[in-house]
């Protein structure tokens, strides 16, 4: 998910919940949706950052399709991997007071971890360890296959050699 959330943040911006790119290797275009609870995420977030669902009406026009057929004002390409918070501020700032809205594309591994302010850090901390949490059948799927490792002393081998617990 990268650091979506922190950078809304720095940029006191609402976030749309992402949309995740189709992985070139595995052709999985799993939506955010499908891997995590969003309901839970929103929830767990409103006292740090403003998250919706999906674009305001006004905002309709802003869709992959939009930037894919050509150079748009509002679409940032050029975010260099692991960006500082001043970065976004003198880049993206300009751009969302302009038009409103800014899209960053792509954007993994695309803000630092080093000289963040600590709200920032913490944010990041409580996205990954509390907000982010699985759909139901992820989660089943995920006891599922510990409770089988747990109790079926065949699947704990590789090999024929037992591994330890």
């Amino acid at each position: 998910m990268g650091a979506c959330h922190a950078v809304a943040k720095i940029l006191n911006a609402t976030l749309v919940i992402p949309h995740f790119e189709v992985n070139p290797v595995w052709q999985d275009s799993s939506s955010f949706a499908k891997i995590f609870d969003v309901d839970h995420f929103i929830n767990a977030l409103q006292d740090d950052i403003t998250i919706v669902k999906e674009l305001p009406s006004d905002y309709s026009w802003s869709t992959r399709e939009y930037y894919a057929t050509g150079i748009r004002d509002t679409r940032i390409k050029t975010t260099p991997f692991h960006a500082t918070a001043d970065w976004y501020i003198e880049n993206v700032l300009p751009v969302l007071k302009s038009h409103g809205i800014a899209t960053i594309a792509p954007f993994s591994h695309r803000l630092t971890f080093n000289n963040l302010p600590p709200v920032i850090q913490r944010l990041r901390c409580k996205v990954n360890f509390e907000a982010l949490v699985f759909v139901p059948d992820i989660r089943e799927l995920g006891e599922t296959i510990v409770h089988r490792l747990h109790h079926n002393p065949s699947i704990n081998e590789v090999a024929g050699i037992p591994m330890s617990s």
